[in-house]
């Protein structure tokens, strides 16, 4: 049997490449391999305009971000636009898999430092960018977001399985009465990776919102929360980084909704919010096999449930 070599690899990276350019209208004089195990290049044509091209394996999700990318061009919300084909498709099928080419969005993602003293415009942001996306609808069937089934039928049971992690305490907390406000709260479209590594800054200023691929239909308070515990996740290990993180609740929620006001249920479920998420990023690292990161996110799971009471009174209500 053949070893399969990075030169090989390389070979049929570059062959697929010269195929797939080859439909498009634009000519492009530069490529770069951004990673090869799901394939993502980024491109440049003759006028030095920069591109990403990227293997998706979902048609459904592609039309999604075509038409939502779209969507948002109409409010001024600059997110990586698709780059038809010369047949006037977002899309190109080569055996079995779509490619996608999108313009590539200029500046850089800010440091946590930079994040911690702006926190603000984040807030700001996601709330233009939730109004947009309440008023989009997607023209085909989509598969939505159902938290609820996401950690009774997966989180939980995956979690036990590894048997490493005591789960009486969170699901004291997530408990019927958060399944009965879960259900109560109005779903629209949402990012569902909103987090500083996605949204970039050009000059000092807002350039963009990247890496809209596993949009949905959801919660977005969900969105809210996301954002929070991402930000957890960066300040925990920090000297005094815990209580830094307590101070950046109130002004990213006051930024967010001086836009876009969230209602009394959306605030309260806050705390339940974010303990919900890190316990769904615990199963999605027992199903990679990441160890290391499963345990870092139990270090923030008990962080959560320890000052549950202290994260709610940074909500103005």
């Amino acid at each position: 049997m053949k070893m399969i070599t990075r030169g090989d690899q390389m070979t049929k990276i570059m062959s697929n490449y010269q195929e797939i350019i080859s439909f498009y209208s634009v000519k492009f004089t530069r490529v770069e391999v951004i990673e090869s195990t799901n394939l993502v290049l980024k491109l440049v044509d003759e006028v030095n305009n920069v591109y990403i091209l990227k293997e998706k394996r979902d048609l459904q999700k592609v039309m999604l971000n075509h038409e939502l990318t779209t969507w948002l061009g109409k409010f001024d919300i600059n997110v990586p636009q698709s780059l038809l084909t010369k047949d006037g498709l977002p899309y190109l099928v080569s055996e079995n898999k779509y490619y996608m080419i999108t313009k590539y969005i200029e500046g850089d993602i800010i440091s946590d430092e930079e994040v911690i003293a702006n926190v603000g415009v984040f807030g700001e942001v996601l709330a233009k960018l939730h109004i947009a996306l309440e008023q989009f609808e997607m023209s085909g069937q989509t598969t939505d977001m159902d938290l609820l089934h996401d950690i009774n039928n997966w989180a939980y049971s995956s979690i036990e399985k590894e048997n490493a992690y005591d789960l009486s305490k969170v699901k004291e907390i997530l408990d019927d009465e958060f399944s009965k406000m879960i259900k109560s709260l109005k779903t629209q479209y949402i990012h569902r990776d909103y987090h500083p590594g996605n949204v970039i800054f050009k000059d000092g200023n807002l350039g963009g919102i990247i890496d809209l691929d596993i949009t949905t239909k959801g919660l977005k308070i969900f969105d809210v929360c996301y954002f929070l515990t991402s930000m957890l996740a960066r300040m925990y290990p920090l000297k005094d980084g815990k209580e830094q993180w307590f101070d950046l609740i109130p002004p990213y929620l006051k930024a967010y909704q001086q836009h876009n006001q969230l209602t009394l249920t959306e605030l309260q479920i806050i705390p339940k919010m974010m303990i919900s998420i890190e316990l769904i990023f615990a199963a999605w690292f027992i199903s990679v096999e990441d160890h290391e990161n499963t345990k870092y996110t139990y270090d923030l799971l008990d962080f959560l449930i320890e000052n549950i009471v202290r994260v709610d009174a940074t909500l103005e209500r």
